[in-house]
């Protein structure tokens, strides 16, 4: 019986595409897979990542990710850039290498759900996302294991049993841990742009009633457009002079000092020096 540590140490090393332990789980399936046809494949399957844990565990996880996967990526790019010949063979070799450590990039783009995931609703929360994350990782990589032992074209095979797996395992959290920290974030981000939405369109079916029911709304609200250009195309039709001489007219009995007719004039004083001379 394997214990619990072998089988985190081998899920890391399965997460991370360990070299070695993924050509010995690719190759000790290829075998069985020939010998055995498609009887009892799960069996197979599981026999092949049993075999490839046996055979590395006294591999160091840590050393080999450090050393081969981070620090050996730049000499790997130099090598195949220089063993390559030709467009297509530079950019497969390219490729392979960068192919080899998408679960490391996989992983840090992870990082940041994880961390908010802790600040916004605790430790628990956390941790649920670091156990989701991890099992996507390593079951998506053991899908492409499989995808591309069984399925025959390159790199292709590997990615639909990839994303199958991926697809499959997701569910599987969903059920026993609930939902992730981004589909709540993002239910929550909806929900909250609908209720705005709704409180929008309420204001508005206020406001028309409100319009429906006092119709000397329209001219502020613009409804009413030839009534507000009506009103704004309005130009007096007298000047001040002839309205100071209707006022004077009107009060006075009699015309007044033309003076006090202009606006002017009459704050400046002027008009009380025409009466002194």
């Amino acid at each position: 019986m394997i214990s619990v540590g072998r089988i985190v140490k081998a899920a890391g090393k399965l997460a991370f595409m360990d070299e070695g332990f993924s050509k010995i789980a690719e190759n000790t399936l290829k075998a069985s897979r020939k010998s055995q046809g498609w009887s009892s494949i799960h069996k197979q399957i599981g026999n092949a990542f049993k075999e490839a844990e046996r055979q590395t565990y006294n591999d160091s996880f840590w050393r080999n990710l450090w050393e081969k996967n981070i620090c050996g990526f730049p000499k790997d790019i130099a090598n195949a850039w220089r063993n390559s010949s030709g467009i297509w063979g530079v950019t497969k070799g390219i490729g392979g290498q960068i192919l080899k450590r998408l679960p490391i990039i996989f992983a840090a783009l992870e990082l940041p759900n994880i961390f908010s995931a802790t600040k916004d609703e605790g430790i628990i929360s956390g941790l649920k996302e670091t156990v989701r994350s991890a099992t996507r990782l390593a079951s998506g990589m053991a899908g492409f294991i499989v995808g591309q032992t069984l399925i025959p074209i390159p790199i292709l095979g590997g990615l639909i049993g990839a994303i199958g797996t991926d697809l499959l395992v997701d569910k599987g959290l969903n059920l026993l841990l609930g939902k992730s920290y981004a589909e709540r974030k993002s239910e929550t981000e909806e929900a909250r742009k609908n209720s705005e939405l709704h409180q929008y369109m309420d204001q508005q079916q206020q406001l028309q009633q409100m319009q429906q029911n006092n119709p000397y709304m329209n001219i502020y609200s613009g409804q009413n457009q030839l009534a507000t250009n009506n009103y704004m195309n309005m130009r007096p039709t007298m000047t001040p002079q002839q309205m100071m001489a209707m006022r004077g007219m009107l009060y006075g009995g009699e015309m007044t000092n033309p003076m006090d007719q202009d606006f002017m004039a009459m704050t400046s004083g002027i008009n009380r020096l025409n009466y002194m001379c």
